[in-house]
């Protein structure tokens, strides 16, 4: 009993409204609870909210209480409501972290409780599924520019019978182990649709880790606001409020048509933030890319500040052992602590030679930078430019920049060394674009 096509073109032009015969609001860290019939509908700007009209009774100062709670602080989850509601169709819908308020009239009963929600919207219902697969589907409003590499035929009525008139490549369709994707933009929106041969493969947070692949692929976010799961005879549905973003950053592969590249590509990545598999709702290195994209609606000195320590992030989180220093070396590392503390010096002084001898035990990241080098992932240019950025980012001597067309010019260099560590991570083989230079040119990376 998931969203009904008109249900989804409501939601897309902002005219959805839910009747529901049941809301509750239930305080996260209390018995207290407010019931009544109501409804759930869009917003004008695209979010959601709701009204319930309370039969149990409001305190005439409630309002007061609420406001009281919330002013000048961030609010913790135990100043929090749960909705419950179950509406006219009779499909169970639930949201957290709800702020209810009231319309402030002095009376007990029959009171108008509202508010907005925030995050998400979920229904959950059981459902006749007899299928071992299990599948995904999401709705994103707007458009994608998606490598497409399958044709979609287009059929016209003629005397009761389709018949075929055309057709255009306008969708992406690519496997991933046991799943199959496929991807178009049709009618406004951006259509997302997975299935796993086994139920088992898609779990708490596979939405996520979809998403977060498109979003290194496409190299923007997914805003998507509709989402549908299907497996073991469960189905869910969660809406979430309408979010666009013009944030974006130059993908790994710009230049079409790449197809086989691009999904050689989405499959490595989508493969490595699910291992062993990865059990939070967001991988670190999708945290971090996330980071890099939110920062482009800052200054060039800022981007390239983040860019710099997403580097750094990944290199430490992804790539723990590389560089690592040999017991050799920390044999060597601990005669020379000895000798140290057996010298006669002010105790300031000991304590920071101490400290730098300390901080060689762990590779840092220009240590793995170098390793890398050898290796000939990364370019000596891009080595020097990640270092002269982050230590002039980190210990401004000087202003940052003092030419802007450096500035973007070090942007893009740091940016193509970024994926070129993501794809050693991910053991990624094939086509690229190098930004580092004068123009874009596509190029081949090996693992």
């Amino acid at each position: 009993m998931g969203l009904k096509q008109e249900e989804i073109a409501q939601i897309q032009s902002k005219s959805w409204e839910l009747d529901c015969c049941r809301i509750k609001l239930a305080c996260n860290s209390s018995t207290e609870s407010f019931e009544g019939p109501g409804y759930i509908k869009s917003t004008s700007d695209g979010g959601l909210s709701f009204k319930l009209y309370c039969t149990t009774g409001v305190k005439p100062w409630q309002g007061i209480i609420w406001w009281a709670e919330r002013s000048g602080k961030l609010i913790p989850p135990e100043k929090c409501y749960r909705l419950i509601a179950t509406d006219v169709h009779g499909r169970l819908w639930e949201a957290e972290n709800i702020l209810p308020d009231h319309g402030g009239a002095l009376v007990e009963e029959n009171t108008a409780i509202f508010g907005r929600i925030h995050t998400a919207l979920k229904s959950t219902n059981t459902i006749e599924w007899p299928q071992s697969e299990s599948s995904l589907d999401f709705i994103c409003f707007g458009k994608y520019e998606i490598p497409c590499n399958t044709v979609t035929k287009k059929y016209e009525d003629r005397n009761g019978k389709p018949v075929e008139i055309g057709g255009a490549i306008d969708a992406a369709k690519f496997n991933v182990s046991d799943f199959n994707f496929s991807m178009a933009n049709k009618d406004g929106r951006f259509v997302i649709n997975i299935i796993a041969k086994n139920s088992a493969l898609i779990d708490e947070h596979a939405e996520f880790k979809v998403a977060e692949a498109l979003m290194f692929v496409l190299g923007k976010p997914i805003n998507w606001t509709v989402l549908n799961k299907a497996a073991k005879n469960t189905e869910t549905t969660i809406i979430r409020p309408i979010r666009y973003s013009k944030k974006s950053i130059y993908s790994p592969l710009r230049f079409a048509p790449k197809n086989n590249d691009y999904a050689k590509l989405y499959i490595q990545y989508f493969n490595y933030i699910r291992r062993p598999p990865d059990k939070s709702m967001w991988h670190p290195m999708s945290i971090l890319l996330h980071r890099v994209i939110e920062a482009q609606q800052s200054s060039i000195e800022n981007r390239c500040l983040i860019l710099s320590v997403a580097i750094e992030g990944i290199l430490l989180n992804s790539l723990p052992d590389l560089a690592k220093p040999t017991d050799n070396f920390l044999e060597q590392l601990s005669n020379v602590k000895d000798a140290l503390n057996n010298l006669q010096m002010a105790d300031d002084l000991s304590n920071r030679f101490i400290g730098t001898v300390n901080s060689m035990t762990k590779a840092s990241a220009s240590d793995k930078l170098r390793e890398l080098l050898k290796l000939k992932i990364i370019t000596d240019q891009e080595f020097k430019t990640w270092k002269s950025i982050r230590n002039s980012s980190t210990h401004p001597e000087k202003a940052f920049f003092d030419d802007f067309e450096e500035a973007f010019d070090n942007f893009n260099i740091m940016l193509t060394m970024c994926y070129k560590i993501i794809f050693y991570c991910i053991e990624y083989s094939g086509l690229y674009t190098d930004y580092s230079g004068t123009y874009p040119t596509d190029k081949k990376f090996e693992s």
